[in-house]
């Protein structure tokens, strides 16, 4: 289980907004601790993940269309 004192600055730390004795003692945690240094780096993980992601997604010029078509089937009762 992560260390409540070192799970709870996670983001900060990662976010580098730890003020430096804080980011220290974080650091030296991490030198002892390997279950918060596989969580750091699985978090870094992601947010490499993230920064790769599109910035704006466009979606299908139809998708409108095929939701109301769909939605239109479903709440008309069939003949």
């Amino acid at each position: 289980m992560i260390s409540m004192h070192v799970q709870t600055r996670i983001n900060d730390y990662l976010d580098r907004t730890l003020p430096p004795d804080e980011r220290k003692a974080v650091e030296q945690h991490l030198t002892t601790c390997s279950t918060c240094t596989k969580e750091v780096d699985s978090i870094r993980t992601i947010i490499v993940k993230l920064h790769c992601l599109p910035k704006t997604l466009q979606p299908p010029p139809d998708l409108l269309t095929g939701i109301e078509a769909k939605l239109v089937a479903t709440l008309l009762p069939r003949q």
